[in-house]
């Protein structure tokens, strides 16, 4: 399956940038139009992807006005399942995108070939393959505007894994004053890991001592993730683990299947 070209992908992300601005936050957006796409994507009774879509976007006047817009563009991207893809997983990588859009000053340009490099529209690539495609777009910025971008993937980075782990400790404690107990202690960022892992065990052993096995295991695929903060840089990272040693998954969860299964939110990098 051939990637789309950037005449593509450019009306996308200016319809999808337009309809972010009319959220108060990442988060509302994440929340509501995000999670439309994604139930779109899993709904087995075949709801359309427009139905999904009206009630949030009707919501606010001033996103109502782009209704006509959107309602052409899905109807464009339809008529190809690859381009409907890219659609979809744009939209959902929005928060991404538009933290990358920040660093890179507006610039339009470089913001869409950054999309571009994400591969969003294959979802049969493999990781490696990604991260060979975004170390490619990385190497032609300038080292500032590299080094930025890569800050923002690296934050990426930690939050789908921070968000992955925490859910993991959540069902295994079964207890939801505990966790929140955990969850204060260890991603309070002022205390050494060390110590944030002395009071974690203290935590178990004195209110849940039966499922310390479980939770130490987790802990432990933490602090082994937590060990590719010893790299200068995401470029560094992403020469080690995947161009020099063929690849190791770094997306972790989803950005959703094809969207960075791929949006480096289904990030596991």
């Amino acid at each position: 399956m051939q990637p789309q070209s950037t005449d593509t992908t450019a009306p996308i992300y200016k319809l999808a940038r337009s309809l972010y601005h009319t959220f108060p936050s990442s988060n509302e957006y994440s929340e509501q139009l995000a999670a439309a796409i994604q139930g779109w994507r899993s709904d087995a009774a075949g709801m359309g992807l427009l139905p999904r879509l009206e009630p949030v976007v009707k919501m606010s006047q001033e996103r109502a006005s782009l209704w006509p817009a959107l309602v052409n563009m899905v109807q464009q991207v339809q008529q190809d399942p690859q381009t409907t893809l890219l659609f979809a997983s744009i939209m959902e990588s929005m928060p991404l995108i538009a933290a990358v859009e920040r660093v890179l000053e507006d610039d339009d340009d470089a913001v869409i070939r950054f999309i571009d490099s994400l591969c969003l529209d294959q979802p049969q690539v493999q990781h490696d393959q990604v991260m060979a495609s975004i170390q490619t777009y990385l190497d032609t910025l300038d080292p500032i505007k590299r080094q930025a971008v890569s800050q923002v993937l690296n934050q990426q980075r930690y939050q789908a894994m921070e968000d992955d782990y925490m859910a993991q400790v959540h069902h295994i404690l079964n207890d939801q004053a505990i966790f929140d107990q955990f969850e204060r202690v260890l991603l309070d960022d002022r205390v050494p890991w060390a110590d944030r892992l002395t009071d974690v065990y203290q935590l178990i052993k004195t209110h849940k001592p039966e499922v310390w096995d479980q939770i130490s295991l987790v802990l432990d695929r933490i602090e082994a993730d937590l060990d590719t903060q010893q790299y200068s840089s995401y470029e560094e990272y992403v020469q080690k683990n995947f161009l020099d040693d063929g690849g190791q998954q770094y997306l972790d969860s989803e950005v959703e299947q094809a969207q960075v299964e791929h949006m480096l939110g289904s990030m596991n990098m």
